[in-house]
């Protein structure tokens, strides 16, 4: 129910377009159903069945999921410019500095929405995404986003990597996470001004192409435990590091 509500808080930038619920469910959306414009109106239903019903409709035979919710997709406009997004932005409140996450070839649903959640909860500003990123509205990016994919303002790049250099254009210094950076972590992180921050995908990482564009390479100071071993964290799990510690600044 977390992440309906979430939609239904936001009527104002997603349309919805019916609603299929059990009785528990509805009551719990009941202050979301009221307050919603969008669902005043008789063109959007809100269905109420059994357990039974919803998890049929799903296709499984036992879901644990009691709400679904159908959006009319909203769509990144042709002529939008990564400068007019990146001039749409707001910086987060108590943040002194705008910071942005850069998304490279993350292609599992899982992670693309642990990054938005975690980039929520540490201050970011926006998320842009490579071409070959998954889809941040798919289910299941949805799901483990917690709701965060309809929060988090977010620009699918179209001009890649020549995008990050718009960044560095807007005032933005670029930093990579690299397992052959040649600075910490912390000494990325201290310097003042907007920042954005490039992480890749996994076993792959962040590109030669991309590295080139990018202003300086960092990398997460790890434990001898990991020499000949594990050479790299999630990206999740890395890009929580680098932001928490930009968010701490």
């Amino acid at each position: 129910n977390m992440v309906v509500q979430t939609l239904l808080q936001l009527h104002h930038r997603f349309s919805v377009a019916s609603i299929l619920s059990t009785e528990t469910g509805v009551n719990k959306l009941d202050k979301e159903l009221r307050e919603s414009d969008h669902l005043q109106n008789e063109d959007t239903p809100v269905y109420v069945g059994t357990g039974a019903d919803v998890s049929r409709v799903l296709g499984y035979k036992n879901s644990s999921l009691s709400t679904l919710a159908i959006v009319k997709r909203p769509v990144q406009p042709t002529t939008l410019t990564i400068d007019d997004w990146v001039r749409s932005l707001e910086v987060v409140p108590g943040m002194v500095h705008p910071l942005i996450l850069v998304l490279e070839d993350v292609t599992k649903p899982d992670n693309c929405g642990s990054l938005f959640r975690t980039a929520l909860a540490f201050g970011v500003a926006g998320i842009v995404l490579s071409p070959r990123c998954t889809d941040p509205l798919y289910r299941k990016s949805i799901r483990t986003s917690m709701g965060a994919t309809f929060r988090m303002p977010y620009y699918q790049s179209n001009q890649w990597p020549n995008d990050l250099n718009a960044l560095q254009r807007a005032g933005f210094r670029v930093m990579a996470m690299h397992l052959k950076g040649s600075q910490n972590l912390a000494d990325g992180v201290n310097k003042p001004g907007p920042m954005a921050i490039v992480v890749g995908a996994e076993y792959t990482g962040v590109s030669d192409g991309a590295v080139e564009y990018v202003d300086q390479c960092v990398r997460i100071q790890m434990s001898q435990n990991m020499t000949h071993n594990l050479d790299s964290l999630n990206v999740h799990v890395a890009a929580a590091i680098v932001l928490s510690a930009a968010f701490l600044l």
